[in-house]
C-alpha cells in the first residue's frame, strides 16, 4: 500500500494489522488513563493534606501574631507609665535644685525615727 492508493486498495491482511495496532494503542491508552486517574487521585489527597497543613500553620501564625501584638501593647503601656514616672521625678529634681521645693521639709537621714507612744485605754 502506498500513500497514493485509495481505500479500496487496502487488503484484509493490512486491515487486520491496522486493527491490531489500533487495538494495542487503545489498550495502552486505557492503561495510561487509569494510571493517570490513580495519580490524579493521589495528588488530590496530597493536596488536601498540604492544604490542611498550610491552614494549621497559618492559624498558628495568626495566633502567635495576636499574642505578640498583645505583648507589645502591654510593653508599650508599661513604657509609657515608666516615662510618666521618670518625667515626674525629673520635675521634682528640677524644683528641688531651683529651690522652689525646699529640702528642709525632709527629715535629715541621721535623725532616729520618731518614737511611738501607745496609751492603754482600758
Amino acid at each position: 500500500m502506498t500513500n497514493t492508493d485509495g481505500i479500496d486498495s487496502v487488503t484484509p491482511e493490512e486491515t487486520g494489522k491496522i486493527a491490531g495496532i489500533l487495538e494495542a494503542k487503545w489498550g495502552r491508552m486505557v492503561d495510561d488513563n487509569n494510571k493517570l486517574t490513580e495519580e490524579l487521585e493521589a495528588a488530590r489527597v496530597a493536596n488536601d493534606i498540604l492544604q490542611k497543613d498550610i491552614d494549621y500553620w497559618h492559624d498558628r501564625a495568626l495566633r502567635a501574631e495576636a499574642r505578640g501584638d498583645k505583648f507589645w501593647a502591654d510593653m508599650d503601656f508599661m513604657l509609657q507609665q515608666w516615662n510618666k514616672l521618670r518625667a515626674q521625678c525629673v520635675e521634682v529634681d528640677r524644683t528641688i535644685k531651683r529651690g522652689i521645693l525646699g529640702t528642709e521639709a525632709l527629715p535629715p537621714p541621721d535623725d532616729p525615727p520618731p518614737k511611738v507612744v501607745v496609751f492603754n485605754r482600758q
